[in-house]
């Protein structure tokens, strides 16, 4: 005990000014020399390194506090710490200016001064979610001290120690530019939508009104026509003819300009169904008929029956409608048109046959490309263009694909490819 006073550090002034973990230290150091017969001396030089270190180590976690600090107030989000009673304590001075406050406010925010009730009640609510250990992220709105509502995005981290929960770490950021972005937003997108469905509708109508009046005159021209072969009046054909021939333009114009409009909507979604290839073949002739009679060409459906595919009953038929008015366009006069299936594993392919010029490799290249190609057909017969993209564009939606085969003086086949039952998922 003698030895013990004598080294006390009460008795030497230089180690009571020393830091007093320090002199803890120190003391330790000389109850284990008691313990272990060492000299006291050899052990006084061992504590030195060891002060020396420890007060490095003092230096450098004051150093690192520092810079933690001013992380902590020189951040542009807002962050504080509450302990479940849902209030932030220790606020940086971003979370002030969010809260209204004085960026130099020390004193706690009470989220209950900011809130309305069902606000608050969420909180709350978000709280007990956080001592089970979820970690939220949410919007609210607050009310400053001077009246002023601002949104808040808050994140919410709990903290635990001692695997108890301790409290919640927020962070904070002002969210009402984004917010009243975010609502201007989702308004121009219910006008948009509102005006899209009255385009549609708009298209719809005009296409009925438009389709009309050309059925109406190319019923007459054909009319006149059947009446000028019958006397066998050779200018009453000719004007008969040409009187059918431009309705039937006006019509096919007009239809494939619809449906390329709506073939390029890219919310116009398809409803896929299972469709009889054979019954759609028949429609879409049977709507050419006219147009394949003015040239005495042939139609001849050979699809396969019983052989359904998985396709959208519209997009198939002007997808079959543009193949087929194609082949007719460059059949020679009294030649024929064949459509006829072929079944392959999972797939249907429909092949739309004619006995026209064929097409050069070069232009069979650019014939699904973004070039409008319009060819005149055999008779002058004029185009659009939009043929061809309305076929890609639909088959590309069925989840099909089409290609063609041409031989230059032995005619031009296209094969369409469509799936016989759904697409596994």
């Amino acid at each position: 005990m003698k030895l013990l006073q004598k080294f006390s550090l009460g008795q030497n002034k230089e180690e009571d000014h020393r830091p007093t973990v320090v002199k803890r230290g120190w003391i330790r150091v000389k109850t284990l020399c008691l313990r272990t017969f060492r000299p006291v001396k050899y052990a006084r030089q061992e504590f030195e390194g060891f002060r020396v270190e420890l007060e490095k180590n003092i230096r450098k976690e004051y150093a690192d506090f520092g810079i933690y600090r001013t992380i902590f107030n020189h951040m542009g989000e807002g962050v504080g710490y509450s302990n479940g009673s849902e209030t932030l304590s220790h606020p940086n001075p971003a979370a002030n200016l969010i809260f209204g406050l004085d960026q130099n406010n020390a004193e706690p925010i009470k989220l209950i001064e900011y809130v309305d009730a069902t606000t608050y009640a969420i909180h709350i609510q978000m709280t007990q979610k956080r001592k089970e250990g979820e970690q939220s992220k949410y919007t609210f709105e607050i009310t400053r001290p001077d009246g002023e509502k601002r949104f808040i995005e808050l994140t919410a981290t709990p903290h635990f120690a001692g695997g108890k929960y301790a409290g919640t770490v927020g962070v904070f950021s002002d969210a009402t530019q984004r917010f009243a972005i975010d609502t201007e937003m989702k308004a121009l997108l219910t006008r948009l939508q509102t005006a899209n469905e009255q385009k549609d509708l708009y298209f719809s109508l005009i296409g009925h009104e438009l389709r009309t009046p050309y059925n109406a005159l190319m019923g007459f021209g054909q009319m006149m026509l059947e009446e000028a072969e019958k006397k066998g009046d050779a200018e009453e054909i000719e004007i008969a003819g040409a009187i059918y021939a431009s309705a039937q333009r006006g019509w096919s114009l007009t239809n494939r300009i619809l449906e390329w409009t709506k073939s390029q909507m890219q919310n116009h979604t398809l409803k896929m169904e299972m469709i009889d290839p054979r019954e759609a073949v028949r429609l879409e002739i049977s709507e050419l008929s006219a147009q394949a009679k003015f040239k005495d060409v042939k139609l001849q459906n050979r699809v396969l029956t019983g052989q359904n595919v998985f396709a959208n009953d519209e997009a198939l038929g002007a997808v079959l409608r543009n193949l087929i008015s194609n082949a007719i366009k460059f059949s020679p006069d009294g030649e024929t048109v064949t459509v006829v299936s072929k079944r392959t594993d999972e797939r249907l392919l429909i092949r739309i046959e004619d006995h026209g010029a064929g097409m050069e490799p070069e232009m069979i290249g650019k014939l699904f490309g973004e070039e409008m190609i319009s060819t005149p057909g055999t008779r002058k017969e004029m185009g659009t263009g939009f043929g061809l993209k309305i076929v890609r564009n639909y088959m590309a939606k069925m989840g099909g694909e089409v290609t063609v085969e041409s031989e230059v003086g032995a005619g031009t086949t296209f094969v369409v490819s469509l799936r016989t039952s759904p697409p596994t998922t």
